[in-house]
């Protein structure tokens, strides 16, 4: 059981709020999102055709072609936890052995994050950046681990273990009593606090990791991640930032040096916890408030000022709608994302929350 002592000494929450959040299902739900290895796919297979039509090459590479047809580790990984909701194990495999030959250049077992194509082939490029990206590391490990459970394959689970044991040996720092996860291994440790993401915490996959490894470190780091979500609450909303910095004292605010807003990194923050089953109103209502204000706009904002509280002119994408229409399914409440079409003019980032958001729905019967 998690323990909520630390969030009354801060003074941050209410006793009511404490009270609720000593009654989140964590026991329950340290099995949600991990797949059902002998249950029926939950991505439908013509998605993930127009998944791997658009956004992956023959060779295995997932291009972000919102960002230049760069690839990176978070990519890689959505491909392949996207294949094997889809039971695509061949495309499984050319996207992971892509990984492992292009991504898996660093001595300590974590993921070079950045990968910049060259040149009018586009199938030769390099890593720019060795750096690694940790929720990008945390996605292709449990992608690996869904693998290796759903085809009994001891290959995969094996590279699942290594990666996440890199993960939790080198990506994890304590702040107080709670375990704050890194965002990389060079940038983020400051000499006032840590600078970190949220949406990081893919917590499905670290309950299945727990599940898996029966380590401490992973229950650990959910607490901690709960821990700093009831901490990074800014603006009349109440909604996370997606950078902030923790001081020593467990203080968070919004980072310097990053725009003070909930936005295009955050918006996995409720994707991430409906998927591995937290319903608590405490967490979740702030999502359904912000769409609840918006009903009279044609379409959702794509990001919140969290300095003024108000949303942005631009409009959510389809993949940050289907999020909202996740967790209003999850809280039961009245709005549903407009229905999307695939389409081809949809950039990377949006059809990945959305496919990821349809895998989320179908584990949690939603």
């Amino acid at each position: 059981m998690i323990d909520r002592r630390a969030f009354l000494k801060a003074g941050v929450l209410s006793a009511g709020a404490a009270a609720t959040m000593a009654n989140l299902p964590f026991s329950q739900v340290a099995h949600a999102g991990g797949g059902n290895p002998a249950g029926p796919f939950p991505l439908p297979p013509e998605d993930w055709q127009w998944f791997r039509q658009t956004f992956v090459t023959l060779e295995g590479r997932v291009v972000d072609t919102g960002n230049g047809g760069i690839s990176h580790s978070e990519g890689q990984g959505y491909g392949m936890l996207l294949a094997a909701a889809a039971g695509a194990r061949a495309d499984f495999n050319r996207i992971w052995q892509w990984t492992h030959a292009n991504l898996m250049v660093r001595q300590d077992g974590l993921v070079a994050w950045k990968w910049v194509p060259e040149g009018t082939d586009k199938a030769v490029g390099k890593v720019t950046d060795q750096n690694n990206a940790t929720d990008g590391d945390i996605l292709i490990a449990w992608a690996l681990l869904r693998a290796g459970k759903r085809w009994n394959d001891r290959s995969f689970l094996t590279a699942a273990t290594a990666m996440a044991t890199a993960v939790r040996s080198n990506m994890i720092r304590r702040v107080e009593d709670q375990s704050i996860l890194l965002p990389g291994h060079v940038g983020f440790e400051r000499p006032n606090g840590l600078v970190a993401n949220l949406s990081y915490w893919v917590f499905p996959a670290l309950l299945a990791f727990q599940d898996w490894e029966q380590h401490r470190d992973w229950s650990d780091l959910v607490s901690g991640g709960l821990a700093l979500l009831a901490h990074s609450r800014f603006s009349r909303w109440q909604l996370p930032a997606d950078w902030v910095l923790v001081d020593p004292g467990m203080k968070v605010g919004m980072a310097e040096g990053f725009p003070p807003r909930f936005g295009f990194d955050a918006i996995r923050v409720p994707l991430y916890l409906t998927w591995a089953g937290y319903k608590d109103p405490w967490y979740l209502d702030p999502y359904v408030s912000l769409v609840q204000a918006q009903k009279e706009r044609p379409g959702l904002a794509a990001t919140v000022d969290l300095t003024t509280g108000e949303p942005s002119a631009m409009g959510a994408s389809p993949g940050a709608m289907a999020v909202y229409g996740l967790v209003s399914r999850a809280m039961k409440s009245a709005y549903r994302a407009p229905p999307t079409e695939n389409n081809s003019s949809e950039d990377y980032y949006s059809a990945s929350l959305r496919l990821l958001s349809k895998v989320a729905a179908q584990e949690n019967g939603l």
